[in-house]
């Protein structure tokens, strides 16, 4: 999905986003795909890359790599307390 970002009537930026789900709560290494997603980001000139998935914590080498390529992991749980506070 592709978010744009304005803060008023000024755009700050696009958005790439990647939401998941996983049976067992966690998120597998394989379950997103880094390349796909920078070429996507590429393509739309967006200048982040956000993943949504219920938890990393058992995700092997996904938060290494992807947080050295500038993805920002979010987990569901904190997406729904950030809402909750709006």
């Amino acid at each position: 999905m592709l978010a744009t970002i304005r803060s008023g009537i000024e755009v700050l930026g696009v958005c790439v986003i990647d939401a998941k789900t996983a049976a067992g709560g966690q998120l597998r290494e394989d379950s997103v795909d880094l390349e796909t997603l920078r070429e996507h980001a590429e393509q739309h000139a967006a200048k982040r890359i956000l993943v949504v998935g219920p938890g990393f914590e058992k995700s092997g080498r996904l938060l290494k790599r992807g947080t050295a390529a500038g993805v920002v992991f979010l987990t569901t749980k904190k997406l729904r307390r950030w809402f909750s506070t709006m």
